[in-house]
């Protein structure tokens, strides 16, 4: 029986790399995964209006999502472990250096590593992909499965992630995304709003320590102007759910993501020219 679809997934390649593309047809609203590159999100366009700081090219490859981890899954741990080493049931653990000219580990060991295919769904716009971690590295000897479950709609984006212990024992892990949201009109000129009022201090090395501080500027809708951000927030939930805003100058642009499971938010404000294109 012939079905009528409101989605098109199709592939395409960019400097070798397969991307997937999930397109919901004549609403000019698609993304694309780099499943060769961790399931890397890499391009989110709702309503014909860029999202994401994306790639089209091997260069733009190369300079954003593997120079910049844009886009990428961050799993066993987001962010920096001091001194690429940690101690988990008696034991050190090492994990590689990779945050130069620190000499701290930064953002997993997942964000390179090819994760398979599985569920296309044209009919609901809906895509998976997984990756089966067996103890890859020896700084975290751990069996793990990763599944990430994408489902497009008119004017949103839902990922699902399931984290599943393969092993025997347990094992300490974090899991994030890594996105550089588009701001046309220049970041600083954008309102932030974000249901935490605690941040983490960071140190010289840009890790969070035990120190928090208090930071309610963005409890309510503020702009960020030129503060100087990379933050770890602690987020209030209701109901198990975080909702964070960015909306532009004219509020004619509205970017709003909802978090479930997620305990904390790390925030980077970078003035750099490109990502305000």
């Amino acid at each position: 029986m012939k079905t009528n679809s409101n989605y098109h997934i199709s592939g395409a390649k960019i400097g070798g790399r397969k991307i997937i593309y999930t397109e919901h047809i004549g609403q000019k609203t698609r993304f694309s995964i780099i499943p060769d590159y961790g399931a890397c999100l890499n391009d989110l366009m709702i309503r014909g209006r860029p999202i994401l700081w994306s790639a089209r090219s091997q260069e733009e490859l190369t300079q954003r999502n593997i120079g910049a981890f844009s886009g990428a899954q961050l799993f066993p741990f987001p962010n920096r472990v001091k001194n690429a080493q940690y101690f988990y049931d008696g034991k050190k653990l090492i994990l590689p250096v990779n945050d130069f000219p620190r000499a701290n580990a930064l953002h997993g060991l997942v964000y390179n590593r090819s994760f398979d295919q599985g569920l296309l769904d044209k009919e609901n716009g809906k895509v998976s992909f997984s990756y089966n971690y067996r103890s890859d590295h020896p700084g975290f000897p751990f069996n793990a499965h990763l599944k990430n479950t994408f489902q497009l709609n008119e004017h949103s984006l839902t990922i699902d992630t399931c984290i599943l212990n393969n092993g025997n024992t347990q094992f300490p892990f974090g899991h994030g995304w890594h996105p550089y949201f588009l701001t046309p009109s220049g970041v600083g000129d954008y309102f932030l709003k974000i249901p935490g009022k605690i941040s983490f201090e960071l140190d010289e090395n840009l890790i969070p320590n035990r120190r928090m501080a208090k930071m309610d500027y963005f409890s309510n809708y503020n702009k960020i102007g030129n503060l100087d951000l990379n933050h770890c927030f602690l987020l209030n939930k209701q109901s198990g759910l975080s909702e964070i805003s960015l909306v532009s100058p004219n509020k004619k642009i509205e970017i709003r993501f909802e978090l479930r499971g997620y305990e904390f938010l790390q925030v980077l404000h970078l003035q750099i020219e490109i990502l305000s294109r």
